[in-house]
């Protein structure tokens, strides 16, 4: 699953009260392949180093998020985290642990997310200069942290129950928007790289028609996201048991998780 970097100026992150946030994406998807595809799910490696790493990572993330730590400082030094989940993910692939699909898909959220809380979440502006799709794209970042928030404690009523369904449902529509929203990105800027070099070469290239063309394509697609009516993409359904193990799986403990076993140590 690759969601890309989103282009141009990021609007400000609103601060999130403690008591909401976060992740797993794919109701629809095991609702309409029933029990015996929920069965054949594999499972998270939990019992892994590896595994407990990116736990604790993707917990810290979610404490940043959600204001249980507020600390740019602290954010910029799970830096070297985001390091070793890129390692552990790559090991647990090679071993048969993960499957490589959903190795980079977990690589690409962690990124995401990681990008989300020291680009938008710590960053303050004055003035905010977005277009829609840019204004859209951080606002649907900001609402997966939100479900993500939701879903890390596991339901233990029926009305909470309901919270969760609803949750994960949301975060399925948000994280196929971004899929859509940045795959369209990347492809816009390999034809305008096509594009200038054709002009470079001495070819008159019509911007304008090009830049009209694209913005329709975004509306078109922002108009659909508000539908939930974008096309299901099948890696977001294949991550979402990972998903939501990171989100409700109890960190373990620093010294579990620390320098000492981490890959090279």
């Amino acid at each position: 699953m690759r969601f890309g970097k989103p282009a141009g100026e990021r609007m400000p992150a609103r601060r999130i009260g403690p008591a909401v946030l976060t992740v797993a994406f794919l109701l629809a998807l095991a609702a309409a392949a029933g029990p015996a595809l929920a069965a054949r799910q594999p499972q998270p490696p939990v019992a892994t180093q590896e595994w407990q790493r990116l736990v604790h990572l993707w917990q810290a993330m979610l404490d940043h998020s959600s204001d249980v730590v507020s600390s740019a400082a602290l954010c910029r030094e799970l830096a070297k985290d985001v390091d070793t989940a890129d390692a552990d993910l790559t090991a647990l692939a090679q071993r048969g642990a993960l499957s490589k699909s959903v190795a980079e898909s977990l690589r690409t959220l962690v990124h995401m997310r990681y990008r989300y809380l020291t680009e938008c979440h710590y960053t303050r502006r004055a003035v905010i200069r977005v277009s829609a799709a840019e204004a859209s794209v951080t606002a649907a970042q900001w609402v997966v942290e939100m479900q993500l928030a939701i879903l890390r404690r596991p339901p233990v009523s029926e009305a909470e129950e309901g919270l969760a369904a609803a949750a994960e449902s949301n975060l399925t529509s948000q994280l196929t928007f971004l899929y859509h929203a940045f795959a369209f990105e990347e492809e816009a800027d390999r034809r305008r790289l096509k594009l200038r070099e054709r002009e470079k070469a001495g070819e008159k290239v019509d911007w304008e028609a090009f830049d009209t063309e694209c913005q329709k394509r975004r509306n078109r697609l922002l108009e659909a996201h508000g539908r939930r009516d974008l096309p299901r993409v099948r890696a977001v359904g294949e991550v979402i048991p990972y998903v939501v193990s990171l989100t409700r799986q109890e960190p373990p403990s620093q010294s579990a998780a620390g320098a000492s076993a981490r890959p090279g140590s």
